[in-house]
């Protein structure tokens, strides 16, 4: 509890600074875009194919982004000296699988948008894994250049579920969390994370005086011990999104792929 409240204190002095740091530009333009139906189509056109579908399901809404992918994943080490997890209780190098991560990047009037999306396949496992606890999908930003204009979009694909949040999330991190579901039911012979994929949304604005600083797509995969693993917050920045986990669960490995603003702007 310590930790979350020294967590939330210090997201909030971060909130309050913004009224030092800049407003939003104030030059006109363009309310918020629709993002929950830019994300919807960008998910279902990742999900049929990959990053070529990215660009259109982009193109479709008029934007013309910049799409890149990324396998390139940090694997988390589980410590030797904890009993309680051994290696048959944890999910393989992610880089055996044929998993992806995929950016979307654009721009509207000057703001910018940037879709990621996550695709799970492959990813080896067994019992007592995902199903505890939720992974998170999100974006690390500068919030001193950059603010966030509209609610961003997170949707997954079926059997899965994920929802935007603002519970105990830092002001430079737009995030969703994301329920994996075992549809195994639990028995431990499962051996693959389910086929998933995840995708967010969001719309950013320079603040004024503010520099397009790299934005950060990002996934997070979490290992549970025990159900009772929770997120308890999750911050961001540079590299992406990072967990703040409770005790008995941890982040099993995460993947961060930056996108410059300046090449679309």
């Amino acid at each position: 509890m310590q930790q979350r409240r020294e967590f939330l204190m210090s997201a909030g002095a971060a909130a309050a600074a913004l009224g030092t740091v800049g407003s939003v530009n104030a030059k006109d333009k363009a309310e918020s875009l629709p993002l929950e139906a830019i994300n919807n189509k960008f998910h279902n056109a990742v999900k049929d194919d990959g990053a070529a579908g990215a660009k259109d399901g982009f193109e479709g809404f008029g934007l013309n982004p910049i799409v890149q992918k990324s396998q390139d994943f940090k694997v988390n080490e589980i410590p030797d000296d904890d009993s309680d997890v051994t290696p048959q209780y944890s999910y393989k190098d992610p880089k055996e699988s044929n998993s992806e991560l995929i950016t979307s990047l654009s721009t509207y009037d000057g703001d910018v948008v940037l879709g990621v999306s996550m695709i799970l396949r492959g990813c080896a496992t067994t019992f007592r894994n995902s199903w505890f606890v939720d992974d998170a999908i999100g974006i690390g930003f500068n919030d001193s250049d950059w603010a966030d204009v509209g609610e961003p979009a997170v949707t997954a694909s079926t059997d899965h579920t994920a929802r935007f949040t603002q519970s105990d999330v830092a002001s430079n991190a737009l995030a969703g969390t994301v329920d994996i579901v075992n549809q195994d039911g639990g028995v431990a012979t499962c051996d693959a994370i389910p086929k998933a994929t995840v995708s967010l949304t969001g719309q950013f604005r320079l603040r004024d005086g503010g520099e397009p600083t790299t934005l950060w797509g990002s996934y997070s995969h979490t290992f549970g011990y025990e159900p009772t693993g929770t997120i308890q917050s999750i911050e961001g920045g540079r590299g992406g999104i990072s967990l703040n986990l409770k005790l008995g669960a941890s982040t099993y490995w995460s993947i961060a792929d930056p996108s410059d603003p300046e090449d679309v702007l």
